[in-house]
């Protein structure tokens, strides 16, 4: 079943990312969790940018899926803001940044291990999702869609990133070099 193996290579690989402590990896500083409990939230979906608060405010108090947004980032941040978050992330290991998260910062939301492409919800329940970079690791991104449309109520917000697919060109680790492509 390719649905399955991928899948499980996207848990191993984001299991691998957390022991080598990825960008997406690294538990928010307590600064952070201040700033948004006093209403200054900084979401990335991205690396490069923060998104605007305006794109969220009205989901303050609200019902949000971090889809795919394990790894102590988000889920946190969301929850000191004041949303009311669930987290579904394919990696254990992501899930446990998560859940320390939390815990270290006196916060609670909903962790649940499962794959963005079957949200194990009812219909018309999330006032918003946010979805991190991560569709590039998707095979079939329009079963995703259609999963955030169906749990998403009517006129709800959902914010997503993507990665530029030249960023796949160069070695991560060399890039703090600063390519340049002429």
């Amino acid at each position: 079943n390719s649905f399955m193996d991928y899948a499980s290579k996207n848990r191993e690989a984001w299991n691998n990312e957390v022991e080598n402590n990825n960008y997406w990896t690294k538990i928010v500083d307590e600064s952070a969790i201040l700033d948004a409990k006093a209403g200054n939230i900084s979401i990335t979906v991205t690396p490069s940018k923060p998104i605007p608060t305006s794109w969220i405010e009205e989901l303050k108090g609200k019902r949000v899926l971090n889809l795919a947004g394990g790894g102590g980032q988000q889920t946190p941040l969301l929850a000191a803001w004041g949303a009311d978050v669930t987290t579904i992330d394919i990696s254990d290991s992501q899930l446990m940044q998560d859940k320390k998260a939390l815990e270290a910062y006196g916060l609670n939301a909903e962790l649940i291990q499962g794959n963005m492409t079957r949200i194990p919800f009812d219909n018309n329940c999330f006032d918003g999702v946010i979805n991190p970079q991560s569709l590039n690791f998707i095979e079939d991104i329009e079963s995703v869609f259609k999963e955030v449309h169906r749990v998403l109520k009517s006129g709800g917000i959902y914010i997503f990133g993507l990665a530029n697919p030249i960023l796949y060109i160069f070695d991560e680790k060399v890039q703090e070099k600063k390519l340049k492509i002429k």
